[in-house]
């Protein structure tokens, strides 16, 4: 009990303290605002750069065309997309300077499901090489639905079986 008077006495004093304080910032703003000049713009360094012969573009002069692109939504720890990985690894490979596969996995990257507008895990989505969406589809996806899908869209590519078949020619 006898703490209370003195915990009210802090209290106030505190108070008093941070409305002085307030008042001196309030004070200081007003009279740095009356006294600087305010027709002066800030003084901004300049430098100059002088180059003697012009620097290389680091690109190549032709970009090479925009690829159509399968991206899959999912993440590394649902059954269905551990399911998907070694369809989406096989394709990536089998159609690399056809078709950009692409992972995006929602544990990563927390904003992907607003972003791609998913909402069941996993979700293949199919862009035309303009990066318009041709189609999507949600949960497991085979190999098999996936090229006829593509092939629906004029795209054919190769089974992601045929870079694992060397030993069927034997």
């Amino acid at each position: 009990m006898i703490n209370q008077p003195r915990q009210a006495a802090k209290s106030a004093l505190l108070k008093r303290i941070l409305i002085a304080g307030i008042f001196l910032v309030a004070a200081g703003t007003v009279l740095a605002l009356k006294y600087l000049p305010s027709d002066k713009a800030p003084v901004v360094p300049v430098v100059a750069i002088s180059v003697e012969k012009p620097m290389e573009c680091p690109l190549p002069a032709e970009e090479p065309p925009p690829l159509p692109q399968l991206v899959e939504v999912g993440s590394k720890v649902c059954v269905a997309c551990k399911m998907m990985m070694p369809i989406i690894d096989g394709l990536r490979s089998a159609n690399e300077g056809k078709l950009e596969v692409v992972f995006v996995d929602v544990r990563e990257e927390t904003n992907a499901p607003s972003l791609y507008n998913v909402f069941v895990i996993p979700t293949q989505i199919f862009y035309a090489a303009d990066g318009q969406e041709l189609f999507r589809h949600e949960g497991f996806y085979s190999t098999e639905e996936i090229l006829a899908k593509w092939k629906e869209f004029g795209i054919e590519l190769d089974s992601s079986e045929k870079t694992s078949g060397a030993a069927d020619e034997s």
